[in-house]
């Protein structure tokens, strides 16, 4: 399965939190048990530097297995560092057994406080 493509909203100095459901052509959950996952967000493709990193390691990403869902979560302390702007991303997933799949890309644009 090729990967989709998502748009992220994202409000500096905020809590950020998304839930992505993962699932089959017919619309059921695919069961994520065992997984973990990976999301990068930078200011183009080819950047080195990133504006942040979310994995199963860091606990910016929680996985639901049976569900098939995947959430993201960014402190409001980090989001107030970033700045304003649309970066891209793309969120990867590792089975137990070591298949890689990118699930998701697409932008995540920073939308800029007041406060």
């Amino acid at each position: 399965m090729s990967a989709g493509t998502l748009k992220i909203d994202c409000e500096q100095g905020a809590t950020f939190s998304l839930i992505i459901a993962y699932k089959d052509p017919d619309q059921k959950a695919i069961d994520l048990t065992g997984y973990t996952a990976r999301m990068v967000v930078k200011q183009h493709k080819s950047s080195t530097d990133s504006l942040v990193i979310l994995t199963t390691e860091n606990d910016r990403i929680t996985i639901d297995g049976e569900a098939g869902e995947i959430e993201l979560a960014i402190s409001a302390d980090d989001t107030a560092d970033f700045s304003q702007g649309y970066y891209v991303y793309d969120l990867i997933i590792t089975s137990d057994g070591g298949e890689v799949s990118r699930i998701v890309e697409g932008y995540f644009v920073v939308d800029g406080g007041v406060s």
